[in-house]
């Protein structure tokens, strides 16, 4: 038996041309596993569509997704020359 994938609330995961910050658990409703939450970065492609900035979802599919290695904390201390 396969684990299946499963994030935590703070992490940058991405797809594509998207990231995403998880928010918590995804609908317990659905019949895959999903995760919470909302489109932080969307790079602007000719063959594709991004999802809007600020797009909050709770059933983001997390097979379409992986994790990235961001620390988001430190890039937000680094953008404002805080030490």
């Amino acid at each position: 038996m396969k684990n299946k994938k499963t994030f935590r609330k703070g992490q940058v995961v991405i797809s594509g041309t998207n990231a995403i910050l998880v928010t918590g658990k995804g609908n317990k409703n659905e019949s895959y596993p999903v995760f919470a939450g909302v489109v932080i970065m969307a790079i602007k492609k000719e063959d594709e569509r991004p999802w809007p900035i600020g797009m909050y979802s709770d059933t983001w599919s997390t097979k379409a997704f992986r994790k990235v290695d961001i620390k988001l904390s430190k890039l937000v201390a680094n953008s404002l020359n805080v030490k």
